[in-house]
Protein backbone atom coordinates (compact mmCIF):
# COMPACT_ATOMS: atom_id res chain seq x y z
CA UNK A 1 0.00 0.00 0.00
CA UNK A 2 1.06 3.36 -1.35
CA UNK A 3 2.71 5.81 1.58
CA UNK A 4 1.68 9.12 -0.40
CA UNK A 5 -2.03 9.96 1.30
CA UNK A 6 -2.94 11.39 -2.36
CA UNK A 7 -1.80 8.27 -4.21
CA UNK A 8 -4.87 6.09 -5.47
CA UNK A 9 -5.27 2.69 -3.83
CA UNK A 10 -8.06 -0.41 -3.62
CA UNK A 11 -10.19 -0.30 -0.53
CA UNK A 12 -12.87 -2.70 0.68
CA UNK A 13 -16.14 -2.20 2.03
CA UNK A 14 -17.96 -4.32 4.69
CA UNK A 15 -20.99 -3.88 5.63
CA UNK A 16 -23.96 -5.40 8.42
CA UNK A 17 -27.22 -4.52 7.05
CA UNK A 18 -30.09 -4.40 9.62
CA UNK A 19 -34.07 -3.53 10.59
CA UNK A 20 -34.47 -0.99 13.84
CA UNK A 21 -34.77 -4.06 15.48
CA UNK A 22 -31.54 -4.96 15.18
CA UNK A 23 -32.16 -8.11 13.26
CA UNK A 24 -30.05 -8.86 9.90
CA UNK A 25 -31.88 -8.75 6.78
CA UNK A 26 -31.41 -11.16 4.32
CA UNK A 27 -30.95 -10.27 0.31
CA UNK A 28 -30.71 -6.30 1.15
CA UNK A 29 -28.28 -5.06 -1.70
CA UNK A 30 -25.77 -2.44 -0.91
CA UNK A 31 -24.39 -0.20 -3.96
CA UNK A 32 -21.32 1.74 -4.14
CA UNK A 33 -21.38 4.55 -7.29
CA UNK A 34 -19.16 6.96 -8.12
CA UNK A 35 -20.18 9.03 -11.93
CA UNK A 36 -17.05 10.68 -12.42
CA UNK A 37 -14.74 7.11 -12.31
CA UNK A 38 -17.66 5.50 -13.86
CA UNK A 39 -17.99 2.85 -10.93
CA UNK A 40 -20.78 1.07 -9.63
CA UNK A 41 -20.32 -2.07 -7.53
CA UNK A 42 -22.86 -3.75 -5.45
CA UNK A 43 -23.38 -6.87 -2.83
CA UNK A 44 -25.85 -8.71 -1.35
CA UNK A 45 -26.18 -9.58 2.21
CA UNK A 46 -26.22 -12.96 3.38
CA UNK A 47 -28.16 -14.53 6.57
CA UNK A 48 -26.75 -12.68 9.10
CA UNK A 49 -27.20 -9.35 7.34
CA UNK A 50 -23.13 -8.93 6.33
CA UNK A 51 -22.15 -7.86 3.01
CA UNK A 52 -18.12 -7.63 1.16
CA UNK A 53 -17.71 -5.38 -1.60
CA UNK A 54 -14.11 -5.95 -2.70
CA UNK A 55 -11.41 -3.22 -4.76
CA UNK A 56 -12.89 0.24 -4.74
CA UNK A 57 -10.51 1.96 -6.43
CA UNK A 58 -10.09 5.54 -4.28
CA UNK A 59 -8.30 8.16 -2.65
CA UNK A 60 -7.88 9.48 0.64
CA UNK A 61 -11.06 11.60 1.31
CA UNK A 62 -12.71 10.81 -2.18
CA UNK A 63 -16.50 10.27 -1.20
CA UNK A 64 -19.10 7.47 -3.19
CA UNK A 65 -22.28 7.31 -3.24
CA UNK A 66 -24.09 4.63 -1.11
CA UNK A 67 -27.47 2.91 -1.73
CA UNK A 68 -29.24 0.31 0.43
CA UNK A 69 -32.07 -1.51 -0.45
CA UNK A 70 -34.01 -4.55 0.54
CA UNK A 71 -38.05 -6.18 0.06
CA UNK A 72 -40.61 -4.59 2.71
CA UNK A 73 -37.89 -1.75 3.63
CA UNK A 74 -37.77 2.10 2.57
CA UNK A 75 -34.35 2.74 0.55
CA UNK A 76 -31.83 4.53 2.39
CA UNK A 77 -29.02 6.91 0.63
CA UNK A 78 -25.63 8.38 1.32
CA UNK A 79 -22.25 9.12 0.99
CA UNK A 80 -18.88 7.28 2.96
CA UNK A 81 -15.84 9.13 2.44
CA UNK A 82 -12.51 6.91 2.03
CA UNK A 83 -10.61 5.47 3.76
CA UNK A 84 -13.97 3.10 4.89
CA UNK A 85 -14.61 1.96 8.42
CA UNK A 86 -13.55 -1.49 9.25
CA UNK A 87 -17.76 -2.06 9.43
CA UNK A 88 -20.27 -0.10 8.39
CA UNK A 89 -23.83 -0.88 10.56
CA UNK A 90 -27.02 0.08 8.49
CA UNK A 91 -30.22 0.17 9.83
CA UNK A 92 -33.20 0.17 7.41
CA UNK A 93 -36.76 1.77 8.21
CA UNK A 94 -39.31 -1.09 7.85
CA UNK A 95 -41.50 0.17 4.39
CA UNK A 96 -45.22 1.91 6.34
CA UNK A 97 -47.33 0.48 3.65
CA UNK A 98 -46.11 -3.26 4.48
CA UNK A 99 -47.62 -2.62 8.14
CA UNK A 100 -50.97 -1.31 6.90
CA UNK A 101 -51.72 -3.20 4.25
CA UNK A 102 -51.80 -6.09 6.49
CA UNK A 103 -53.51 -4.22 9.14
CA UNK A 104 -56.15 -3.50 6.53
CA UNK A 105 -56.51 -6.98 5.70
CA UNK A 106 -56.57 -7.97 9.07
CA UNK A 107 -59.32 -5.26 9.63
CA UNK A 108 -61.46 -6.19 6.67
CA UNK A 109 -61.12 -9.71 7.74
CA UNK A 110 -62.63 -9.03 11.35
CA UNK A 111 -65.46 -6.47 9.75
CA UNK A 112 -66.58 -9.64 7.54
CA UNK A 113 -66.47 -11.81 10.81
CA UNK A 114 -68.89 -9.70 12.77
CA UNK A 115 -66.32 -8.64 14.91
CA UNK A 116 -66.68 -4.97 14.70
CA UNK A 117 -65.00 -3.95 17.45
CA UNK A 118 -61.64 -6.24 16.91
CA UNK A 119 -61.62 -4.16 13.23
CA UNK A 120 -61.95 -0.73 15.08
CA UNK A 121 -58.73 -1.31 17.10
CA UNK A 122 -56.78 -1.98 14.05
CA UNK A 123 -58.08 0.83 12.12
CA UNK A 124 -57.31 3.09 14.56
CA UNK A 125 -53.99 1.44 14.64
CA UNK A 126 -53.94 2.33 10.90
CA UNK A 127 -54.37 5.47 12.10
CA UNK A 128 -51.99 6.06 14.63
CA UNK A 129 -49.22 5.52 11.71
CA UNK A 130 -51.02 8.94 9.74
CA UNK A 131 -51.11 6.41 6.78
CA UNK A 132 -54.79 5.71 4.84
CA UNK A 133 -56.02 7.92 7.21
CA UNK A 134 -59.28 8.27 4.83
CA UNK A 135 -59.62 4.77 4.44
CA UNK A 136 -58.99 4.15 7.98
CA UNK A 137 -62.19 7.02 9.41
CA UNK A 138 -63.95 5.22 6.73
CA UNK A 139 -63.47 1.49 8.19
CA UNK A 140 -64.24 3.07 11.83
CA UNK A 141 -67.72 4.49 10.41
CA UNK A 142 -68.46 1.48 8.98
CA UNK A 143 -68.30 -0.78 12.05
CA UNK A 144 -69.59 1.66 14.61
CA UNK A 145 -72.63 1.68 12.22
CA UNK A 146 -72.65 -2.06 12.82
CA UNK A 147 -72.41 -1.82 16.24
CA UNK A 148 -75.50 0.85 16.21
CA UNK A 149 -73.21 3.63 17.25
CA UNK A 150 -74.57 6.19 14.74
CA UNK A 151 -73.20 9.33 16.07
CA UNK A 152 -69.71 7.83 15.94
CA UNK A 153 -70.15 6.18 12.53
CA UNK A 154 -70.98 10.31 11.47
CA UNK A 155 -68.15 11.70 12.95
CA UNK A 156 -65.86 9.13 11.59
CA UNK A 157 -67.69 9.50 8.48
CA UNK A 158 -67.28 13.39 8.34
CA UNK A 159 -63.44 13.00 9.05
CA UNK A 160 -63.01 10.65 6.07
CA UNK A 161 -64.45 13.06 3.69
CA UNK A 162 -62.53 15.80 4.97
CA UNK A 163 -59.65 13.95 5.00
CA UNK A 164 -60.15 12.44 1.47
CA UNK A 165 -60.89 15.45 -0.50
CA UNK A 166 -57.60 16.63 1.02
CA UNK A 167 -56.17 13.70 -0.60
CA UNK A 168 -57.78 13.57 -3.03
CA UNK A 169 -59.24 10.18 -2.82
CA UNK A 170 -62.28 10.61 -4.95
CA UNK A 171 -63.38 6.94 -4.27
CA UNK A 172 -63.14 7.09 -0.37
CA UNK A 173 -64.79 10.23 -0.65
CA UNK A 174 -67.59 8.97 -2.70
CA UNK A 175 -68.27 5.18 -0.39
CA UNK A 176 -67.89 7.94 3.10
CA UNK A 177 -70.95 10.14 1.57
CA UNK A 178 -73.04 6.98 0.29
CA UNK A 179 -72.75 5.52 3.79
CA UNK A 180 -73.36 9.59 5.22
CA UNK A 181 -76.63 9.41 3.06
CA UNK A 182 -77.86 5.88 4.23
CA UNK A 183 -77.33 6.83 7.53
CA UNK A 184 -79.35 10.05 7.28
CA UNK A 185 -82.20 7.65 5.80
CA UNK A 186 -82.35 5.85 8.96
CA UNK A 187 -82.79 9.28 10.81
CA UNK A 188 -85.36 10.08 8.41
CA UNK A 189 -83.52 13.30 7.57
CA UNK A 190 -84.15 12.96 4.08
CA UNK A 191 -83.04 16.43 2.78
CA UNK A 192 -79.43 15.76 4.60
CA UNK A 193 -79.65 12.26 2.62
CA UNK A 194 -80.38 13.88 -0.74
CA UNK A 195 -77.60 16.20 -0.06
CA UNK A 196 -74.86 13.33 0.59
CA UNK A 197 -76.00 11.43 -2.61
CA UNK A 198 -75.65 14.29 -4.64
CA UNK A 199 -72.52 15.40 -3.73
CA UNK A 200 -71.40 11.42 -4.54
CA UNK A 201 -73.23 11.90 -7.03
CA UNK A 202 -71.15 15.00 -8.43
CA UNK A 203 -67.74 13.40 -7.88
CA UNK A 204 -68.99 10.81 -10.65
CA UNK A 205 -66.63 8.36 -9.47
CA UNK A 206 -68.68 4.91 -8.94
CA UNK A 207 -71.73 3.67 -8.01
CA UNK A 208 -73.28 6.77 -10.28
CA UNK A 209 -76.26 4.11 -11.02
CA UNK A 210 -77.16 3.21 -7.70
CA UNK A 211 -76.97 6.43 -6.20
CA UNK A 212 -79.35 8.15 -8.84
CA UNK A 213 -81.71 5.57 -7.38
CA UNK A 214 -81.78 6.53 -3.78
CA UNK A 215 -81.68 9.60 -5.08
CA UNK A 216 -85.10 9.55 -6.70
CA UNK A 217 -86.44 7.04 -4.16
CA UNK A 218 -85.86 10.00 -1.83
CA UNK A 219 -87.60 12.62 -4.02
CA UNK A 220 -90.71 10.33 -3.91
CA UNK A 221 -91.09 10.17 -0.61
CA UNK A 222 -90.57 14.09 -0.49
CA UNK A 223 -93.61 14.20 -3.08
CA UNK A 224 -91.64 15.31 -6.12
CA UNK A 225 -92.76 12.59 -8.43
CA UNK A 226 -91.03 14.51 -11.74
CA UNK A 227 -87.73 14.94 -9.97
CA UNK A 228 -87.65 11.78 -8.84
CA UNK A 229 -88.71 10.05 -12.66
CA UNK A 230 -85.50 12.31 -13.96
CA UNK A 231 -83.01 9.94 -11.50
CA UNK A 232 -84.53 6.89 -12.25
CA UNK A 233 -83.93 7.75 -16.19
CA UNK A 234 -80.61 8.85 -15.48
CA UNK A 235 -79.88 5.48 -13.14
CA UNK A 236 -81.19 3.30 -16.39
CA UNK A 237 -79.16 5.48 -19.10
CA UNK A 238 -76.08 4.65 -16.52
CA UNK A 239 -76.62 1.06 -16.57
CA UNK A 240 -79.33 -0.11 -18.67
CA UNK A 241 -78.91 -3.66 -16.85
CA UNK A 242 -81.62 -1.87 -14.37
CA UNK A 243 -84.27 -2.09 -17.17
CA UNK A 244 -86.21 -4.23 -15.13
CA UNK A 245 -85.57 -3.41 -11.03
CA UNK A 246 -86.42 -0.03 -12.02
CA UNK A 247 -89.59 -0.82 -15.11
CA UNK A 248 -92.26 -0.43 -12.04
CA UNK A 249 -90.67 2.49 -10.70
CA UNK A 250 -90.83 4.16 -13.82
CA UNK A 251 -93.79 2.48 -15.28
CA UNK A 252 -96.11 3.87 -12.13
CA UNK A 253 -94.74 7.22 -12.33
CA UNK A 254 -95.51 7.55 -16.37
CA UNK A 255 -98.79 5.78 -15.55
CA UNK A 256 -100.00 8.85 -13.42
CA UNK A 257 -99.32 11.25 -16.00
CA UNK A 258 -95.32 12.42 -14.30
CA UNK A 259 -93.08 13.49 -16.51
CA UNK A 260 -89.41 14.13 -15.67
CA UNK A 261 -87.69 17.38 -14.59
CA UNK A 262 -84.71 18.38 -14.26
CA UNK A 263 -83.88 19.34 -10.64
CA UNK A 264 -84.25 22.96 -9.41
CA UNK A 265 -81.86 22.82 -6.86
CA UNK A 266 -80.78 19.78 -6.11
CA UNK A 267 -77.29 18.70 -7.59
CA UNK A 268 -74.43 20.80 -6.78
CA UNK A 269 -72.37 23.33 -9.01
CA UNK A 270 -69.12 21.30 -10.11
CA UNK A 271 -66.31 23.52 -7.77
CA UNK A 272 -64.41 25.76 -10.49
CA UNK A 273 -61.05 24.23 -11.22
CA UNK A 274 -59.49 28.14 -11.20
CA UNK A 275 -60.45 29.79 -8.51
CA UNK A 276 -61.57 33.70 -9.27
CA UNK A 277 -61.22 36.47 -7.91
CA UNK A 278 -64.38 38.36 -6.21
CA UNK A 279 -65.25 40.88 -8.59
CA UNK A 280 -67.80 43.61 -9.17
CA UNK A 281 -68.26 46.11 -11.35
CA UNK A 282 -65.86 48.25 -10.54
CA UNK A 283 -62.90 45.28 -9.80
CA UNK A 284 -62.69 43.40 -6.45
CA UNK A 285 -65.61 43.59 -4.14
CA UNK A 286 -65.83 45.91 -1.57
CA UNK A 287 -64.49 44.17 1.58
CA UNK A 288 -61.29 42.89 -0.45
CA UNK A 289 -60.93 45.86 -1.80
CA UNK A 290 -60.42 47.58 1.20
CA UNK A 291 -58.31 44.47 2.65
CA UNK A 292 -55.78 44.80 -0.54
CA UNK A 293 -55.40 48.51 0.20
CA UNK A 294 -54.46 48.23 3.76
CA UNK A 295 -51.77 45.73 3.18
CA UNK A 296 -50.67 47.75 0.11
CA UNK A 297 -49.74 50.46 2.93
CA UNK A 298 -48.38 47.75 5.35
CA UNK A 299 -45.78 46.81 2.71
CA UNK A 300 -45.24 50.25 1.83
CA UNK A 301 -43.46 50.42 5.44
CA UNK A 302 -42.30 47.45 5.01
CA UNK A 303 -40.25 48.37 2.45
CA UNK A 304 -38.69 51.00 4.27
CA UNK A 305 -37.90 49.54 7.34
CA UNK A 306 -34.45 48.49 8.81
CA UNK A 307 -33.71 46.51 12.05
CA UNK A 308 -31.43 44.67 14.05
CA UNK A 309 -32.43 42.25 16.66
CA UNK A 310 -31.29 39.31 18.50
CA UNK A 311 -33.75 36.21 19.71
CA UNK A 312 -33.81 32.87 20.99
CA UNK A 313 -34.44 30.52 17.73
CA UNK A 314 -35.68 26.80 18.76
CA UNK A 315 -35.74 24.17 16.17
CA UNK A 316 -37.63 20.89 16.43
CA UNK A 317 -37.15 18.20 13.80
CA UNK A 318 -38.71 14.93 13.48
CA UNK A 319 -38.55 12.12 10.48
CA UNK A 320 -40.99 9.07 10.95
CA UNK A 321 -42.96 10.95 13.79
CA UNK A 322 -45.20 8.37 15.59
CA UNK A 323 -42.92 5.30 13.73
CA UNK A 324 -41.01 3.12 16.22
CA UNK A 325 -37.83 4.07 14.48
CA UNK A 326 -38.45 7.72 14.65
CA UNK A 327 -35.40 10.33 14.68
CA UNK A 328 -35.95 13.45 16.62
CA UNK A 329 -32.76 16.58 16.71
CA UNK A 330 -33.57 19.70 18.53
CA UNK A 331 -31.65 22.98 18.62
CA UNK A 332 -31.19 26.02 19.82
CA UNK A 333 -29.34 28.92 18.52
CA UNK A 334 -28.63 32.67 19.45
CA UNK A 335 -30.54 34.21 16.40
CA UNK A 336 -29.20 37.76 15.27
CA UNK A 337 -31.29 39.34 12.51
CA UNK A 338 -30.14 42.39 10.40
CA UNK A 339 -32.87 43.52 7.60
CA UNK A 340 -33.11 46.66 5.48
CA UNK A 341 -33.95 47.62 1.84
CA UNK A 342 -35.55 44.22 1.20
CA UNK A 343 -32.60 41.87 2.54
CA UNK A 344 -32.41 40.07 5.47
CA UNK A 345 -28.97 38.85 6.48
CA UNK A 346 -28.87 35.85 9.47
CA UNK A 347 -26.61 35.09 11.62
CA UNK A 348 -26.75 31.96 14.52
CA UNK A 349 -25.00 30.68 17.33
CA UNK A 350 -25.35 27.18 17.87
CA UNK A 351 -25.73 27.28 22.29
CA UNK A 352 -27.97 23.38 22.63
CA UNK A 353 -28.03 20.24 20.86
CA UNK A 354 -30.09 17.52 21.93
CA UNK A 355 -30.52 18.81 25.53
CA UNK A 356 -26.48 19.14 25.39
CA UNK A 357 -25.03 22.32 25.96
CA UNK A 358 -22.90 23.44 22.90
CA UNK A 359 -20.87 26.76 21.31
CA UNK A 360 -20.26 26.94 17.71
CA UNK A 361 -20.47 30.17 16.66
CA UNK A 362 -21.05 31.15 13.38
CA UNK A 363 -23.13 27.78 12.25
CA UNK A 364 -25.52 27.25 9.59
CA UNK A 365 -28.95 25.60 10.06
CA UNK A 366 -28.38 21.78 10.73
CA UNK A 367 -32.01 20.54 8.98
CA UNK A 368 -33.15 18.56 5.99
CA UNK A 369 -35.63 21.60 5.54
CA UNK A 370 -34.09 24.89 6.11
CA UNK A 371 -36.75 27.96 6.87
CA UNK A 372 -35.27 30.98 6.13
CA UNK A 373 -37.20 34.37 7.47
CA UNK A 374 -40.06 35.49 5.24
CA UNK A 375 -40.26 39.11 6.51
CA UNK A 376 -40.44 40.57 3.32
CA UNK A 377 -42.78 37.86 1.70
CA UNK A 378 -45.73 40.63 2.29
CA UNK A 379 -44.33 43.18 -0.29
CA UNK A 380 -43.77 40.26 -2.76
CA UNK A 381 -47.37 39.41 -2.68
CA UNK A 382 -49.49 42.40 -1.44
CA UNK A 383 -47.51 45.87 -2.38
CA UNK A 384 -49.17 47.97 -4.28
CA UNK A 385 -46.69 47.47 -7.36
CA UNK A 386 -47.13 43.75 -7.41
CA UNK A 387 -51.02 43.22 -7.03
CA UNK A 388 -51.42 43.69 -10.77
CA UNK A 389 -49.87 40.18 -10.93
CA UNK A 390 -51.74 38.18 -8.77
CA UNK A 391 -55.49 36.87 -8.29
CA UNK A 392 -56.94 37.02 -5.11
CA UNK A 393 -60.46 35.72 -3.28
CA UNK A 394 -61.13 35.68 0.43
CA UNK A 395 -60.68 32.19 2.16
CA UNK A 396 -61.88 32.38 5.62
CA UNK A 397 -61.83 34.70 8.62
CA UNK A 398 -59.99 34.09 11.91
CA UNK A 399 -58.54 35.45 14.68
CA UNK A 400 -54.51 35.06 15.12
CA UNK A 401 -52.67 36.53 18.26
CA UNK A 402 -56.04 38.09 19.04
CA UNK A 403 -55.42 40.29 15.66
CA UNK A 404 -58.71 39.51 13.52
CA UNK A 405 -58.03 38.55 10.45
CA UNK A 406 -58.95 37.80 6.79
CA UNK A 407 -57.34 34.35 4.87
CA UNK A 408 -56.85 35.39 1.29
CA UNK A 409 -55.63 33.19 -1.43
CA UNK A 410 -53.09 34.28 -3.46
CA UNK A 411 -52.40 33.16 -7.27
CA UNK A 412 -50.32 34.86 -10.19
CA UNK A 413 -51.99 36.26 -13.28
CA UNK A 414 -49.30 34.43 -15.42
CA UNK A 415 -46.31 32.25 -14.71
CA UNK A 416 -43.01 33.65 -14.75
CA UNK A 417 -40.29 31.89 -17.33
CA UNK A 418 -37.33 30.93 -15.48
CA UNK A 419 -38.78 31.39 -11.77
CA UNK A 420 -41.58 30.16 -9.81
CA UNK A 421 -43.68 33.34 -8.31
CA UNK A 422 -44.16 32.92 -4.85
CA UNK A 423 -48.01 31.97 -4.28
CA UNK A 424 -49.98 30.77 -1.44
CA UNK A 425 -52.44 32.42 1.23
CA UNK A 426 -51.85 35.04 3.32
CA UNK A 427 -54.06 36.35 6.94
CA UNK A 428 -54.25 40.33 6.83
CA UNK A 429 -55.38 42.19 9.78
CA UNK A 430 -58.36 43.78 8.93
CA UNK A 431 -56.92 46.57 11.70
CA UNK A 432 -53.94 47.54 9.79
CA UNK A 433 -53.07 45.38 7.04
CA UNK A 434 -50.56 43.80 8.80
CA UNK A 435 -49.45 40.24 7.50
CA UNK A 436 -49.43 37.66 10.66
CA UNK A 437 -49.13 34.27 8.62
CA UNK A 438 -48.14 33.01 5.24
CA UNK A 439 -48.74 29.52 3.93
CA UNK A 440 -46.75 29.09 0.67
CA UNK A 441 -48.17 27.00 -2.55
CA UNK A 442 -46.32 23.83 -2.49
CA UNK A 443 -44.94 24.71 -6.21
CA UNK A 444 -43.70 27.87 -4.63
CA UNK A 445 -41.13 25.82 -2.08
CA UNK A 446 -37.83 25.65 -3.25
CA UNK A 447 -36.02 21.89 -3.90
CA UNK A 448 -39.74 20.49 -4.39
CA UNK A 449 -38.26 18.48 -7.05
CA UNK A 450 -35.47 17.06 -5.27
CA UNK A 451 -37.77 16.48 -2.35
CA UNK A 452 -40.37 14.34 -4.92
CA UNK A 453 -36.82 12.73 -6.81
CA UNK A 454 -36.50 11.22 -3.42
CA UNK A 455 -39.95 10.34 -2.42
CA UNK A 456 -40.15 8.45 -5.50
CA UNK A 457 -36.77 6.31 -4.74
CA UNK A 458 -38.78 5.02 -1.72
CA UNK A 459 -41.44 4.13 -3.83
CA UNK A 460 -44.14 6.74 -3.07
CA UNK A 461 -45.70 8.45 -5.95
CA UNK A 462 -45.98 11.60 -4.53
CA UNK A 463 -44.99 14.37 -2.02
CA UNK A 464 -47.21 17.12 -0.24
CA UNK A 465 -45.35 19.57 1.21
CA UNK A 466 -46.70 22.09 4.03
CA UNK A 467 -44.83 25.36 4.42
CA UNK A 468 -46.17 28.25 7.01
CA UNK A 469 -44.75 31.13 8.69
CA UNK A 470 -46.88 33.16 11.46
CA UNK A 471 -45.56 36.55 12.65
CA UNK A 472 -47.45 37.29 15.72
CA UNK A 473 -44.19 39.55 17.23
CA UNK A 474 -45.30 43.17 16.77
CA UNK A 475 -43.07 45.75 17.11
CA UNK A 476 -43.80 49.50 16.06
CA UNK A 477 -46.51 48.75 13.31
CA UNK A 478 -44.24 46.03 12.04
CA UNK A 479 -44.65 42.11 12.49
CA UNK A 480 -41.50 39.87 13.07
CA UNK A 481 -41.26 36.22 12.70
CA UNK A 482 -42.65 34.14 15.75
CA UNK A 483 -43.14 30.71 14.13
CA UNK A 484 -42.12 28.65 11.45
CA UNK A 485 -43.30 24.73 10.74
CA UNK A 486 -43.15 22.48 7.68
CA UNK A 487 -44.62 18.91 7.07
CA UNK A 488 -43.72 16.32 4.44
CA UNK A 489 -46.35 13.74 3.54
CA UNK A 490 -45.94 10.60 1.29
CA UNK A 491 -48.31 9.41 -0.93
CA UNK A 492 -49.24 6.16 -2.20
CA UNK A 493 -52.24 4.56 -4.00
CA UNK A 494 -54.50 5.75 -1.14
CA UNK A 495 -52.08 5.73 1.61
CA UNK A 496 -50.48 8.57 3.35
CA UNK A 497 -47.44 9.08 5.93
CA UNK A 498 -46.05 11.84 7.26
CA UNK A 499 -42.29 11.46 6.95
CA UNK A 500 -40.63 14.65 7.81
CA UNK A 501 -41.85 17.97 10.31
CA UNK A 502 -40.05 20.61 11.63
CA UNK A 503 -40.57 23.85 13.75
CA UNK A 504 -38.99 26.81 14.73
CA UNK A 505 -40.19 28.80 17.30
CA UNK A 506 -38.36 31.94 18.51
CA UNK A 507 -38.47 34.14 21.83
CA UNK A 508 -36.92 36.37 23.93
CA UNK A 509 -36.64 39.16 21.35
CA UNK A 510 -34.28 41.95 22.30
CA UNK A 511 -34.64 45.13 19.73
CA UNK A 512 -31.53 47.46 19.29
CA UNK A 513 -33.08 48.56 16.15
CA UNK A 514 -36.09 49.01 14.33
CA UNK A 515 -36.77 52.14 12.09
CA UNK A 516 -38.97 53.54 9.48
CA UNK A 517 -38.15 56.77 7.09
CA UNK A 518 -38.67 58.22 3.68
CA UNK A 519 -42.78 56.95 3.71
CA UNK A 520 -43.78 60.71 3.51
CA UNK A 521 -44.97 60.10 7.19
CA UNK A 522 -42.10 61.64 8.88
CA UNK A 523 -39.41 59.66 10.28
CA UNK A 524 -39.16 57.24 13.13
CA UNK A 525 -36.10 58.04 15.14
CA UNK A 526 -35.86 55.09 17.37
CA UNK A 527 -32.98 54.77 19.92
CA UNK A 528 -30.05 53.01 18.47
CA UNK A 529 -29.73 51.18 21.33
CA UNK A 530 -32.98 49.66 23.03
CA UNK A 531 -33.57 49.96 26.79
CA UNK A 532 -32.53 46.34 27.75
CA UNK A 533 -28.80 47.12 26.72
CA UNK A 534 -26.60 44.65 25.08
CA UNK A 535 -27.60 40.79 24.53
Amino acid sequence: MSTDPNAQQYWHVRAKITGHDGLPIVGAVLELKNKTRGCRKEAKTGADGLCFIRNILAVNHETYDIKVSAENYLTGTGKIMFPPLALYVIELSRDPRVAVKELMVQAECLYLGGDYAGAILKYEEMLSFDLASAVAELGCGLCELGLGNHDAAQRHMEKAIALARAAPDPKTETAALEYLGDLMVRRLDLDKALEYFFAALKLGYERTDALAVKAGDILVLQKNPAQALFYYKKALSLNPSLEIDLAGKIGDLSAAGITDMMPTQAEPAAAPQHKEPIISDYGYDEKLRKLLSLAASYCQKLEHAAFRYFCIEDVVEETSPGWPYARKNTYRFDFQIVGGKKRIVEKRKLIMENGQKANDANTTQRTIFQSHLKYYAPIDLLAAANQGRYYYWILKEESIAGVPCIVVGIEARAANPGKQPLEGEAAISTQDGSVLSIQVAQDSIEGLAERLQIAREQGFDNVLIQDKHWFEKEMKGLRFPSRSEMREVYLFDRMKTLHYTVAYSYSAYTFFDVRITGIGIGKNRSKKKSDHGKK
